[in-house]
């Protein structure tokens, strides 16, 4: 049976449809006020009295940094904190530390230069060396780990030890020569990682991704094996089934039409899924009573299973549509955990779209894992260790900077390993395209001959 192209289409609309509605229905928990970057630099510090203000932050070699505030005070307040030092420095030091990134400060310095304020002062533990000498800065991270984070200064500048240029740049700053740069006011999230390397070429950059991936599973690492142990067992469980049996599912197994069928059968699932969870959520939102977390959050993890779905019955309806094109068999052995190592450093360093990431795309490893383990066990076995990672990354965001019930990634792994299983099948059958294609030619000659 063939998958028409109408089909095609209608599965791939329903895909784009559902990873948009993914993030709009993702769990929101109340979250405690926005922190600043700088508290001198906030609307109402000091009374009110800071007209404008600059900041600049130099990172050093051991991981301090060297702050400089600049604030243009109005008349009255010049004039209060210019003749009281005292008053100064306790009034600066409230304010750098009263809901801002900075939790404690170190070598306080305060004068008044005309109408402008500046402070300069230390900060510890502002950043740290990773790999490949990469320094990584998560000091715009704000004491609560829930909380966002605010610029409100009209100029942020955040420069990195002598010598080293920036690598990793949030999407709302620039960068100046050696420096990150932020001039205009925003909320940057509760995850901004800054980077800075050697030089700004791709090999630094490469490191820099890989230094902050290992940031972030660090940071969460504690809180999250609570809650993947039975999703990695499970998924350790079905690979190593695979890596047992998985001759049972090969091309001499699968039949015509393996790639027409998951499509087919991934389209009809996805819509059933959507409306059990979307079914679900509402009845959970609009009763009292025990049952309304689980009818919530079970919901939300149908729904959230609809695009991974539709991921794979995409990709077999390009393979049932254009197989020829697309040709696995014509790949190096090492293409495939190649690719499988390109997935895992770009989902495992993407902050809180580690979500969406992993959750919409993890079962293509497992086409990779089939294509793979097809061509031999040691071409199959780095792609099934970076599988057996994906339900950490997939948990991280549940634990930082919002949590959800541990029953939810289960759900995801149940609705991940199905279709990964069938995509698995899928990958050995298209790896030995070439191999079947000979195996057909022989036969019709053989029968001709007859």
């Amino acid at each position: 049976m063939s998958l028409h192209r109408s089909g095609v289409v209608a599965a791939l609309t329903l895909l784009a449809l559902a990873a948009v509605a993914l993030p709009a229905t993702a769990p929101v928990t109340a979250a405690p006020p926005p922190e600043a970057v700088c508290g001198l630099c906030t609307d109402d510090a000091l009374d009110g009295g800071v007209e404008r203000s600059e900041v600049v932050v130099r990172v050093q070699d051991d991981g301090t940094a060297n702050w400089t505030v600049r604030a243009t005070l109005d008349e009255r307040t010049a004039d209060e904190l210019r003749d009281a030092p005292a008053e100064r420095r306790d009034r600066v030091r409230d304010e750098l530390t009263r809901r801002t990134v900075v939790d404690e400060v170190a070598s306080l310095e305060t004068r008044v230069e005309d109408r402008t304020l500046v402070a300069t002062f230390t900060s510890a533990d502002f950043a740290h060396s990773g790999l490949g000498g990469v320094v990584v800065a998560d000091g715009l991270f704000p004491s609560h780990e829930a909380a966002g984070v605010t610029v409100h200064a009209d100029r942020l500048a955040v420069h990195g030890p002598d010598g080293t240029a920036p690598t990793l740049v949030p999407d709302t700053a620039t960068v100046e020569g050696d420096a990150i740069v932020w001039t205009e006011q925003t909320g940057i999230g509760s995850e901004t990682y800054l980077a800075f390397g050697a030089d700004g070429g791709v090999v630094a950059t490469g490191a820099s991704y890989l230094a902050v991936g290992m940031a972030v599973v660090g940071r969460s690492l504690a809180g999250v094996l609570s809650v993947v142990a039975v999703p990695t067992l499970l998924f350790a469980a079905v690979l190593a089934g695979l890596f047992r049996d998985g001759d049972r599912l090969g091309p001499d197994r699968t039949g015509d039409g393996l790639a027409s069928r998951i499509g087919l059968v991934g389209g009809v699932v996805a819509p059933v899924l959507l409306a059990a969870g979307v079914g679900l959520f509402l009845l959970g939102t609009s009763i009292d009573g025990l049952d309304v977390d689980p009818a919530i959050f079970v919901g939300l993890g149908l729904v959230s299973l609809v695009p991974q779905t539709l991921v794979a019955a995409g990709i077999a309806a390009l393979f049932a549509l254009w197989g020829d094109r697309i040709a696995l068999d014509r790949y190096a052995w090492w293409v495939f955990p190649a690719a499988s190592g390109c997935w895992l450093v770009i989902v495992g360093a993407t902050g809180p779209n580690r979500l969406l990431g992993t959750w919409t795309t993890t079962v293509i490893l497992f086409l990779l894992l089939g294509a793979a383990h097809e061509r031999g066990t040691l071409a199959a076995l780095p792609v099934a260790l970076v599988a057996l990672l994906a339900p950490t990354l997939a948990a991280l965001p549940f634990v930082s900077p919002w949590s959800a019930p541990a029953y939810t990634l289960l759900l995801w792994t149940v609705g991940t390993l199905v279709p990964g299983v069938a995509l698995y099948a899928l990958g050995r059958r298209e790896s030995a395209r070439a191999e079947l294609a000979e195996s057909s030619d022989t036969e019709e000659t053989t029968a001709e001959a007859a």
